[in-house]
């Protein structure tokens, strides 16, 4: 039984890397890159019609006006939203992750085995079976996995001592949860 371990030190920077991560893949089925320039375009597109109504249909002035408003509205909303993203984001993380009171900040010593995993922070000790996560992501920075009912393990990279101790430690976290994923699936069906 291979037992893999991490020390490091979690801030308020490495928890907000998770849920910048997480805002940014909330659109399933395509990234928010695409769905941006898709808003865009109903923008234009509303823009032109309300346009073209506006100047060739006196009698429905009032549609084309609110077409018009809708649009500029939403070319604003995508012009100001990022900007004020990583603002937002970094409050609501300082407001409700602060040290000693949670899990997150702080030290950290992550184990993991092929059947659990296992994090000793200030406040405790965590322990999850690989079944319980419902995801595990490698960017290029941090292994994020997500519990279903507790929230998420970040393990930074700053925690190895250099790319390929941290890429084969993320492989074979993987690896044990695709495992618990298959064993799950098989004892169901």
């Amino acid at each position: 039984m291979k037992k893999l371990t991490a020390k490091y030190e979690l801030n308020i920077d490495d928890v907000l890397a998770f849920y910048l991560y997480k805002y940014k893949q909330r659109r399933t089925g395509c990234s928010s890159f695409f769905a941006r320039y898709v808003d865009i375009a109903c923008a234009v597109i509303a823009l032109c019609i309300g346009l073209t109504v506006w100047i060739f249909e006196n009698q429905l002035r009032p549609i084309a006006a609110f077409l018009i408003i809708c649009a500029i509205l939403l070319f604003l909303y995508h012009i100001i939203s990022p900007l004020f993203l990583n603002k937002l984001l970094r409050l609501g993380v300082k407001k409700d992750y602060s040290p000693n009171k949670n899990r997150l900040i702080g030290k950290h010593k992550f184990s993991a085995t092929p059947t659990k995993m296992i994090d000793i922070s200030n406040v405790g000790e965590t322990e999850s079976s690989w079944a319980a996560i419902e995801y595990v992501v490698t960017t290029s920075q941090y292994l994020f996995l997500h519990v279903r009912a507790s929230g998420p393990y970040i393990v930074p990279k700053k925690a190895f001592p250099d790319d390929q101790a941290f890429r084969r430690f993320a492989k074979t976290v993987t690896a044990y949860h695709q495992a618990a994923v298959a064993e799950q699936t098989k004892t169901t069906s």
